[in-house]
Order: structure tokens, then C-alpha cells, then sequence
């Protein structure tokens, strides 16, 4: 599940407390906002998470009540439609991204943008299995200029849309 944090003074480093263990690290969207995914597993019980953002220097922000509600509809066959992890490998100059799917997906839609946010190329691919996998970026990624890049996947299955799971890839040639 990807989660948005607003709050102030967010900076790279930064992670997620989850009812009061240590959680992933936060990617950081600007000093006001961050951006979490956290695995279903997270989420296996109704009622209140304390979430919290702690520095690398240990001072931890004020805890804040998330709560966890029963799903307004069945889970689907062979799992939530979740991407859990987005990973370019190797960085830099990936030819892969590594994924982790909550549950398979008929399709996969990759966009690519400049550090300016301006869409460089969109792709699909055929669906992957739940779990790690393994999707290869089309050549023309590799055709793209000296750079950093923010790679955008969304999974689709049927006519339901995941949330997009976001990483960023380096090329230097």
C-alpha cells in the first residue's frame, strides 16, 4: 500500500515507525512530503497504527493514529493487486527493474521521467506473478541521455489500476 505523509522538515534518511517498529525507508517527495509503500502484511488487523517519522539522528516526530478498517470488498483471487517494492537494477545504467507484486497482474505500465518530471517514454509489459520478479527495461530506456530518472509502475488486473510504486534510476555513460 503507498502512503503519502505530509508533514515538515522531511529529509532523505528519514524512516517510518510502525506501531513502534522500525519500518521502511521514506522516499522523499520535498520537505513537506514523503512517500512510504508498506506490504498488506502490515495490515492483517482492524483498528489503530501509531505511524511516526524518525531522523537518522534518532529525534522521533509526534506519533499520529492510522487507522485500519475491514476491506470494503473481498480481497481478489490470488492476492491484492499491490506493488510492494520498485527497485532499477543495476544503478545505475539499469536493464531491470526488480518487483514485488502483492498479487499478479495482467499487464504492467512503466513511465519514465526527467528530473524536470517531463514524461521521456511510457511502456507496457505483459503481467507478472505475485511476488519478486523480474521486468527488463526496452532498450530505448537505455538510449536516454546522462541523467536521473523517476520510473512510475503501475499493475493492472481486470479492470482495477494499483497504486503507482515510484524508484529513481541514474544513466551515466
Amino acid at each position: 500500500m503507498g502512503l503519502t505523509l505530509t508533514g515538515a522538515n522531511f529529509a532523505v534518511g528519514d524512516t517510518l515507525v510502525l506501531a513502534g517498529s522500525a519500518g521502511p525507508p521514506l522516499q522523499v517527495l520535498g520537505p513537506t512530503q514523503v512517500f512510504v509503500v508498506l506490504p498488506a502484511s502490515d495490515f492483517t488487523q482492524t483498528g489503530s497504527l501509531g505511524l511516526a517519522v524518525q531522523a537518522p539522528s534518532g529525534l522521533t516526530s509526534g506519533t499520529q493514529a492510522l487507522t485500519v478498517k475491514e476491506p470494503s470488498s473481498p480481497t481478489p483471487a490470488g492476492g491484492p493487486l499491490v506493488v510492494s517494492a520498485l527497485f532499477p537494477v543495476p544503478n545505475p545504467n539499469p536493464d531491470q527493474l526488480a518487483v514485488h507484486l502483492e498479487g499478479p497482474s495482467d499487464a504492467m505500465e512503466v513511465s519514465v521521467y526527467t528530473k524536470a518530471l517531463v514524461l521521456a517514454l511510457r511502456f507496457e509489459t505483459p503481467g507478472l506473478s505475485a511476488g519478486w520478479q523480474s521486468l527488463n527495461l526496452p532498450a530505448a530506456f537505455g538510449h536516454l541521455p546522462n541523467g536521473i530518472y523517476y520510473l512510475l509502475l503501475r499493475a493492472h488486473r481486470g479492470a482495477a489500476w494499483s497504486q503507482p510504486a515510484m524508484t529513481k534510476a541514474m544513466l551515466l555513460r
